[in-house]
């Protein structure tokens, strides 16, 4: 079982803006509470014991809040001065955190109770003999404020590749993943996209895909913001 966990939460959050002109993102309130601490609390849920989450954007803001926390041993990697995309932020990350592989989440989906059973099951499936990373997939009607045409499909029943037009059921990153920190180690440069590290995978045959059953909702909006708060359940 995996037990450490990276949140990517340094982004400028500008497709949420007015929203983020005095917050970071992940600090924008979901049903009462910030959008990070939905997440922090379903990572207690499926037995995380270390969370490391990197800052940019009003980076003082989001980490006087995380160090605020007293639950969980939660370490910062600050990256106020420079911005390293979100495979160099991983890779960082991946340093302090110590250890060879660990889960990684985006900081701007709406997680909840349900989910923890579903990413148990993704902790479990994670064969680090075969797998460099394995991505979370939602179906393409399954992932909420999701407007693209799709991210991945399918080889079998779990080695993925990208989507290209014309291919049949696509699957949506839902932004939670299992990386192993020597992939990202191979990549010389300290700012570079993560989908670096997912296509050295693909020509290895390294990247699997875990289909993730339940509705889940990007927050990239505040339209999504107000969609959410304004739903019951």
């Amino acid at each position: 079982m995996i037990k450490h966990a990276i949140i990517l939460a340094a982004g400028l959050g500008k497709r949420m803006f007015p929203l983020t002109n005095e917050l970071p993102k992940p600090m924008v309130k979901i049903r009462g509470k910030p959008i990070i601490k939905h997440l922090i609390d379903l990572l207690d849920q499926i037995g995380i014991e270390k969370i490391c989450v990197n800052v940019h954007y009003k980076s003082e803001l989001l980490s006087d809040y995380l160090q605020s926390i007293q639950d969980k041993k939660i370490l910062i990697s600050d990256e106020t001065n420079e911005l390293l995309d979100t495979g160099g932020g991983i890779k960082k990350a991946f340093d302090l955190l110590e250890e060879d592989n660990s889960f990684v989440f985006n900081s701007d989906i709406f997680w909840k109770d349900v989910h923890a059973e579903q990413l148990k099951n993704m902790s479990e499936k994670f064969n680090a003999q075969e797998m460099d990373v394995f991505l979370g997939l939602s179906h393409i009607n399954k992932l909420e404020g999701y407007d693209g045409p799709g991210d991945f499909c399918f080889t079998d029943s779990q080695l993925i590749e990208r989507y290209k037009q014309g291919n049949e059921n696509p699957y949506v990153y839902s932004g939670v993943q299992i990386l192993k920190k020597y992939l990202l180690n191979s990549i010389s440069e300290s700012v570079f996209s993560i989908n670096k590290a997912w296509d050295i995978a693909i020509k290895s045959n390294t990247l699997y895909g875990f289909k993730l059953e339940h509705q889940i909702m990007h927050i990239g909006t505040p339209k999504m913001v107000e969609r959410v708060n304004d739903e019951k359940n």
